[in-house]
């Protein structure tokens, strides 16, 4: 059985683009991003299947696929991640189902730890386009799980007061090494109304050192003299991180683990 380099790196990239869909949308990256995620997931699936790996690594090489295509697409955002997986498995299952009624001479198989579908390219079009109707109906799942995790912060500081659009993500553990209180990072860009230069050098700034893949360093925080949330509820011993960057298409803020 002749399997091509190129045939299998586009049946992979395929896939893969049209996996990351849903969740590409609903949490704000790009198609550029999304086909750069895609192309690195088929180059790793096909260098294993061409190099062969033994013990370990054979075993490992679906994670190690799975991470480096979400690590691509999604960075910190680790609910990303699971939904992605979600859709991942469901497209496959559907393929294969799809294959095994109507792809005479089809076959899926697994090689190395990863699953491979031996498909002509006029079975694997029409089965394709058939599986693209889930993906509106998986964007809107995914979209309204991360819609239920956006809340309103109103911060108040010094008479001034700023509303901004909070993601909580339970895998923001970043805490203020000195008090221990939970830090809400917040764009520089939301925080203008308040004056964060002003705050910062009229009183002594926060250092608050973070790590994450790749990279370390830290961010500047001061206290607020009140966080709000959901225009009802007070939050209580927790403090301000600012960030230069914004974290979702719609959200200025990231609450942790408060």
């Amino acid at each position: 059985m002749e399997i091509y380099a190129e045939t299998l790196f586009l049946i992979n990239f395929s896939v893969l683009f049209l996996c990351l869909a849903p969740s590409c949308r609903a949490y704000g990256v790009g198609t550029a991003r999304r086909a750069s995620s895609a192309a690195a997931g088929a180059l790793w699936a096909s260098a294993i299947f061409i190099v062969a790996p033994d013990g370990a690594l054979s075993k490992a090489a679906p994670t190690v696929g799975f991470f480096i295509t979400a690590c691509t697409a999604f960075g910190r955002k680790s609910r990303a991640y699971i939904s992605f997986l979600v859709s991942l498995l469901l497209i496959y299952a559907a393929v294969t189902v799809l294959i095994s009624f109507f792809g005479s001479g089809s076959n899926a198989f697994i090689k190395n730890g990863v699953i491979y579908f031996n498909v002509p390219a006029k079975i694997f079009i029409p089965v394709f386009a058939a599986v693209l109707p889930l993906m509106p109906l998986l964007e809107r799942v995914w979209i309204r799980v991360s819609e239920s995790r956006r809340h309103l912060l109103r911060i108040i500081k010094n008479g001034r007061s700023v509303d901004v659009i909070a993601l909580r993500d339970s895998g923001n553990l970043l805490k203020d090494p000195r008090s221990g209180r939970h830090v809400i990072l917040v764009s520089r860009k939301a925080l203008l109304p308040l004056a964060p230069d002003e705050i910062l050098t009229s009183e002594l700034p926060l250092i608050i050192p973070y790590r994450s893949l790749g990279h370390s360093g830290a961010v500047l925080g001061f206290c607020p003299d009140k966080i709000i949330l959901d225009q009802k509820k007070e939050i209580y011993g927790a403090v301000i991180g600012i960030s230069e960057e914004r974290f979702a298409s719609d959200c200025d803020a990231l609450i942790g683990g408060i």
